[in-house]
């Protein structure tokens, strides 16, 4: 099994949880946590992954807003952690792009006919549920297998229901429970489309650009676009820029939550 982890969480996670340490303390914190990791998943070989800046990202491209609203500054050990990991342990920064991505494009890679399972993503993130295959929180100690048919679902739920922590707003008043009533009967992709279509009110380039922001790459340079049956009222690209240059209040009106349900 080769482990695919997610580097920017375990930066993160033993950056604050070390803020009072030194450097000594950290260090050994993130190869413990490593090592646990490759332990629960018998992993016989690894990867990590960190993101690119967001400014260099390309979600940045399409929507100037996109984790705006995340001000908390870095933790004490961070720029340590990841020399740390890039020069010890091998982690690769993610070009224009963030390890999600990464992690995505790489499990699809180990894992393309879905019948011997090679690979494993560890990570805290709910977004890569989007990714058939194996899964580790390392955080929660949970492993989950993901279906292709899952995680279809996982995608449009979370295209409804928007992340608010990356600043990116679904559908008004539509959280977890409603999204999942919603989409409770569709099967594949044409189907999810449609009802998610439907409840933005057919504003296609909204609806586009928020699926560009929600879809992690299976693929390299991958933009999430419309299914086949859908091209015809799909966006051009160019439009797709302008819109989320000059429409951001349309886009997302407030940066303050609406209750979801």
């Amino acid at each position: 099994m080769h482990a695919l982890i997610d580097g920017d969480i375990l930066i993160y996670r033993v950056g604050f949880t070390t803020e009072n340490e030194d450097w000594g303390i950290a260090k050994w914190r993130i190869n413990e946590m490593i090592d646990n990791i490759l332990h629960v998943v018998t992993a016989e070989s690894y990867s990590i992954y960190l993101s690119d800046s967001t400014e260099n990202g390309f979600r940045k491209k399409f929507y100037p807003e996109y984790k705006a609203n995340r001000k908390q500054p870095k933790p004490k050990h961070y720029e340590g952690l990841k020399y740390y990991l890039i020069t010890e342990e091998d982690a690769r920064i993610t070009p224009e792009q963030e390890a999600d991505d990464e992690l995505g494009i790489q499990q699809t890679l180990w894992n393309q006919n879905m019948e011997t399972i090679q690979s494993v993503i560890c990570t805290i993130d709910k977004d890569l549920l989007q990714i058939p295959g194996n899964h580790y929180n390392f955080v929660k100690n949970e492993k989950r297998f993901v279906s292709p048919d899952e995680g279809l679902r996982s995608f449009y739920t979370q295209l409804l229901v928007g992340d608010v922590s990356d600043n990116i707003r679904g559908v008004q008043g539509i959280g977890p429970k409603k999204a999942e009533k919603a989409l409770h009967d569709c099967k594949v992709a044409e189907e999810y489309f449609e009802v998610s279509a439907g409840l933005y009110e057919k504003d296609y380039k909204r609806l586009m650009i928020n699926g560009i922001l929600l879809k992690i790459r299976t693929e390299k340079d991958e933009l999430w676009s419309f299914p086949p049956a859908f091209q015809n009222v799909q966006p051009a690209m160019e439009d797709l820029y302008s819109y989320g240059q000059t429409k951001v209040e349309e886009t997302i009106p407030s940066l303050v939550p609406t209750t979801q349900v």
